[in-house]
């Protein structure tokens, strides 16, 4: 979920649960993913980047020029994020419904150097991409995808594609 941004104590309350198997963040940090069991077990470290509140991206902005130039500062070698927001230069969240949909973090791929995967979950659509820089294919080939919401959230999504994208491990690719 990307609460975080929007009621803190309803993330502090699920922090102090200590539920199992739920991991709770409160601003980026980078996370253990785990797949599979015994010799078959994976597992990649992802940058987990919940909305965070506008005060919060204010000053990162202020001290850095960019939230996302702040973060891949604090990041500078992750090559996986999951975060909730919508990319520089992408499709532009049309479901005037939706009224807190203009309040999205504006992230830069670029910023992030290393980056392969970046799952966002601001458009609850199906949309995918590739950074480009010019004209060319930027160094990392970072891919881009909004896996979409299981359900539609409001009357706005009624004709868009629902679903999920499940994301190997070992290889950072994705499929529908």
């Amino acid at each position: 979920n990307h609460d975080s941004g929007t009621d803190w104590t309803n993330m502090l309350m699920f922090q102090e649960a200590d539920l199992s198997n739920v991991t709770v963040v409160t601003q980026p940090g980078e996370v253990v993913v785990k797949d599979g069991k015994g010799t078959k077990a994976v597992s990649r470290i992802a940058l987990f980047w919940p909305h965070m509140p506008a005060f919060d991206r204010e000053k990162a902005e202020q001290g850095h020029g960019s939230i996302s130039r702040y973060v891949a500062s604090l990041y500078p070698k992750t090559e996986f994020i999951i975060t909730h927001g919508t990319i520089v230069g992408g499709e532009s969240y049309t479901n005037d419904i939706f009224f807190e949909a203009g309040d999205a973090m504006i992230i830069d791929i670029k910023e992030f150097r290393k980056l392969k995967l970046m799952v966002l979950g601001h458009i609850h659509k199906h949309i995918e991409g590739t950074v480009k820089k010019t004209g060319k294919e930027h160094k990392s080939s970072a891919k881009w995808v909004y896996p979409g919401s299981v359900t539609i959230n409001n009357f706005g999504e009624v004709d868009e594609p629902k679903g999920w994208v499940e994301v190997d491990l070992l290889t950072l690719e994705y499929k529908w």
